[in-house]
């Protein structure tokens, strides 16, 4: 039987309440709710009247100014969802998991592993289901990777990047401040925007162990002048006898003419894989010894995030946290990955 069958037949409404109302929101989130028969929206809660406008067109029974992210209650909400600036996640997470709501938190988590830890215990002790939302491993991009990644054999290198023309800030509210992303006092840089997704790939590719040497460097330049712009990590493993290079730009200005970069370069005894394109669509290339290489496409669309709350939903009906998406083990151990990079990260900001 289908998730989505079980969902159906154990039919029970799932009341969410969203907190930060901005792009990341309505794009990513809101699509894979609202294609869920059993959610309910119940409030949104953002500090800009124009968001929260949109937010009750968009089916919230209520939208609320941030100072009455009180109201919420286990009484009226089974499941938050945190789309507020970096910054704020730890505090925000905290006073839910406290108030006995199931948590999703949009990456990353919290801003240095210790405050993870505190996070994953009360959830723990609490009974309640907390996830980052790692949603790019059900990205059909690695869904596909990891049908075919087998056939390279022994991994010995693993390549991931990703390069962007200024700060992503896309998915950051008009209504707010645009470009907090810039900002480290709202915990902005590409470091916190995009190494919890390509870490917890790695993770998944590795199994989940922790690299024996990391080597770090992190920059600020013509973007901001408090957090970087451009990050560049290796990785090695030595039982593994396995290296890797992750690499986060916002100066490659090519992008904006030719829209596709090189995402990902594994390599092997038996072949290689290539990815390229962007994080929309683009082309996986397989090179095998011996055989004529193939090529598949994938095409990453929001609605697959589906799937993520699925498994979320599944986990609350349940009251089983084994089930949520993301695992504790997991979220612990890509956090103290993140931490201990950030700590042999050598850096020309403060």
């Amino acid at each position: 039987m289908e998730l989505c069958d079980i969902l159906r037949k154990n039919s029970k409404i799932i009341r969410v309440s969203l907190v930060g109302y901005g792009s990341s929101a309505s794009y990513f989130h809101l699509p894979a709710l609202k294609s869920i028969a059993n959610v309910e929206l119940f409030a949104a809660i953002d500090p800009s009247p124009q968001n929260r406008n949109e937010a009750i067109k968009e089916g919230f029974r209520n939208a609320w100014d941030i100072d009455n992210l009180q109201n919420l209650s286990s009484n009226n909400t089974d499941l938050v969802i945190i789309c507020s600036p970096n910054i704020f996640h730890y505090e925000q997470v905290l006073l839910l998991l406290k108030k006995g709501i199931n948590v999703v938190c949009e990456k990353p988590l919290c801003l240095n592993y210790k405050d993870v830890e505190i996070l994953v215990d009360v959830a723990k002790s609490n009974q309640l289901i907390l996830c980052p939302f790692h949603n790019r491993r059900f990205d059909d991009e690695f869904i596909k990777l990891k049908e075919i990644i087998t056939k390279v054999g022994k991994i010995t290198q693993i390549d991931l990047s990703v390069q962007k023309w200024d700060l992503s800030y896309q998915y950051a509210s008009e209504n707010f401040y645009p470009k907090w992303r810039k900002n480290k006092k709202f915990g902005g840089g590409m470091f916190n925007d995009w190494m919890p997704h390509l870490i917890d790939k790695l993770m998944c590719i590795v199994g989940f162990e922790i690299p024996d040497v990391i080597n770090s460097i992190s920059i600020a330049s013509c973007w901001t002048t408090d957090c970087d712009d451009l990050t560049s990590i290796q990785y090695y493993w030595r039982e593994k006898n396995l290296f890797s290079r992750v690499n986060i730009s916002a100066l490659d200005y090519s992008v904006n003419l030719i829209n596709r970069t090189e995402r990902v370069k594994i390599l092997g005894y038996n072949g290689a894989i290539c990815i390229n394109g962007n994080d929309e669509s683009g082309e996986i290339n397989l090179f095998e010894k011996d055989k004529n290489p193939q090529v598949f496409s994938y095409s990453n669309n929001p609605i697959e995030i589906k799937t993520f709350y699925e498994r979320i939903i599944n986990a609350i009906t349940t009251k089983k946290a084994s089930l949520q998406p993301i695992s504790f083990e997991e979220t612990l151990l890509s956090y103290k990955l993140m931490d201990l990079t950030l700590k042999k990260t050598l850096t020309n900001y403060g």
